[in-house]
């Protein structure tokens, strides 16, 4: 599980970093110009991991309430 945590850790801190270098960026020059093609992508990418995690936090909290139910 220490490996999960720290795998889910490691992707939370790249969402972050994406996330953060993307809002330096205006979405609107984004989705204008086609040189940013990449940009759409990354963004998609970090929007993936976001509902990724939010996944992955939903269901631990699912877990832990059948667990504590016991």
């Amino acid at each position: 599980m220490a490996c999960v945590d720290k795998d889910l850790s490691e992707l939370h801190d790249i969402h972050g970093e994406i996330t953060s270098w993307l809002s330096t960026v205006r979405d609107g020059s984004i989705e204008c110009d086609p040189q940013f093609r990449c940009l759409i992508k990354l963004k998609n990418v970090a929007d993936d991991i976001d509902d990724l995690l939010h996944e992955v936090q939903l269901e631990s909290e699912k877990h832990k309430m059948q667990r504590d139910g016991d």
